[in-house]
């Protein structure tokens, strides 16, 4: 028995080295309607433009090889918030600190 998983390459790239091409000049660029590029904006690109179709894994697959990574804005600190946070506080009148029947010994 002979082990020949050395001599398999793999599963084809999806795009080939032109279209990854395209995609990174595409990239470079704002998307056409503004914004950030996305992967489904990045998707609905290469189907319009490369004929391809692809679900968003490839998608997002292509965009780390290509040395892209995903910008999440950092969550805002609580402090912030002001008057967010002033809204949501209750208005009723706070309870009263006598203690009812059970309270009493």
């Amino acid at each position: 028995m002979r082990d020949e998983r050395h001599q398999n390459t793999g599963q084809k790239p999806k795009l080939t080295p032109e279209e990854q091409r395209r995609d990174l000049e595409a990239l470079q660029g704002p998307p056409p309607d503004g914004g950030l590029w996305t992967g489904p904006k990045l998707r609905d690109w290469v189907e319009r433009e490369l004929g391809n179709k692809h679900s968003l894994y490839p998608i997002y697959r292509l965009l780390h090889e290509l040395g892209f990574a995903f910008r999440v804005p950092r969550p805002r600190h609580a402090k912030a918030a002001g008057e967010a946070t002033e809204a949501l506080k209750k208005t009723s009148p706070p309870r009263s600190r006598r203690r009812g029947p059970r309270g009493r010994r």
